[in-house]
């Protein structure tokens, strides 16, 4: 039986062990991401995540993400066909 993670606490939340164990500049970037919602996503319950809360997704969305847009860092088109 695998026990649950115990949270570490940050100056503004708290933080799964697996955002604890971060070497330190890569634990920066994820609280500034995080920070905006002031919640490690790992700690949200399972039981509180739903599909409902995603917005819905046609094959025209994935067809333009994946093979219409172009590459920020290239400026080529993805092309992922």
């Amino acid at each position: 039986m695998k026990m649950a993670a115990k949270p570490i606490r940050c100056d503004a939340f708290v933080l799964s062990d697996y955002a604890g164990n971060l070497p330190a500049d890569v634990k920066s970037r994820y609280i500034q991401k995080i920070s905006d919602i002031q919640i490690d996503p790992l700690l949200i319950p399972a039981n509180k995540m739903s599909e409902e809360c995603l917005p819905p997704v046609e094959c025209i969305d994935l067809l333009s993400y994946l093979v219409l847009d172009t590459s920020f860092y290239t400026n080529a088109q993805f092309k992922a066909f």
